[in-house]
């Protein structure tokens, strides 16, 4: 179809063209200006045509993809429902959440490292999934942090149904002006971190702030928490492939952090301390 609709604009072009050619050749000082008006008139079409054929193929593209990130979620959802074993289904991995083989990493990590602490800036899906994994292994507990009520309300009524009380404290951090000496904006409110002076993070997973938040939002991640977390601590960073998170890592690599960008459909990096 989409071949079809392609050639009607390039035949168009081209029967434009001939019938200029025979005018302009044939019928003298008249012919010249018809055939501007004419011209003039199929070459708007010609335009109109374009527009419209170029906004469908956008939309089918936008169609194809969501098609694809859908059965890359349901193809997800059955290997961790098998991994995991909730008490029900899961919601979607779609929107905010971690791509689908971002999530899969992340039960495998949990379940190689055995973090005593997983500290998760922005909950969701990937709370009630990192929570069963540490139900199964039998030690750590997940601190999750977001400065929206109603998606932390929502991560606790999930939290509540698949009964991981015990391993998932959810804390409300809202959004306060930060000043450093290389950046400035809203981000999480610092006196809720206190807790972690006596136990330090072994697992950073790092999927907020919003982009909306400001520019460079998730920056103050590490400078703010690295004081935070274990000598061997790990940190999984969302969204890797934006624009403004690649300068995140890249600032972050001159903090003595080595970076290793994971092959995920929407990018992660996981970050280890240089010797």
């Amino acid at each position: 179809m989409h071949f079809l609709k392609r050639n009607v604009v390039l035949l168009t072009a081209a029967s434009i063209a001939i019938i200029s050619f025979f005018l302009i050749t044939f019928a003298g000082d008249f012919g010249k200006v018809f055939v501007s008006i004419f011209a003039i008139t199929a070459l708007s079409i010609t335009a109109v045509q374009s527009v419209v054929l170029s906004r469908q193929l956008k939309k089918n593209q936008k169609k194809t993809k969501e098609a694809l990130q859908f059965s890359e979620s349901a193809y997800a959802a059955a290997w961790i429902d098998r991994k995991i074993k909730p008490l029900i289904p899961l919601p979607p991995l779609s929107r905010w959440a971690l791509s689908p083989d971002t999530a899969g990493y992340l039960i495998n990590l949990i379940e190689q490292k055995k973090p005593r602490v997983m500290l998760e800036l922005g909950s969701g899906v990937s709370t009630i999934m990192a929570g069963y994994v540490m139900k199964e292994i039998g030690i750590g507990k997940i601190v999750s942090l977001d400065a929206e009520k109603e998606f932390l309300q929502k991560t606790k009524i999930l939290t509540e149904i698949h009964g991981l009380q015990k391993e998932i404290e959810l804390i409300h951090a809202p959004l306060e002006y930060l000043n450093l000496s290389d950046w400035e904006g809203y981000w999480y409110k610092l006196d809720v971190f206190t807790k972690f002076t006596e136990q330090q993070v072994d697992l950073l997973l790092i999927d907020g702030p919003p982009t909306t938040t400001g520019p460079l939002a998730r920056y103050p991640a590490l400078p703010m928490l690295e004081k935070y977390l274990s000598s061997d601590a790990i940190i999984l960073f969302d969204d890797a492939e934006r624009s403004e998170e690649k300068e995140i890592l890249r600032d972050w690599e001159n903090f003595g952090w080595h970076v290793q960008l994971l092959p995920f459909r929407a990018g992660a990096a996981m970050l280890v301390k240089r010797d």
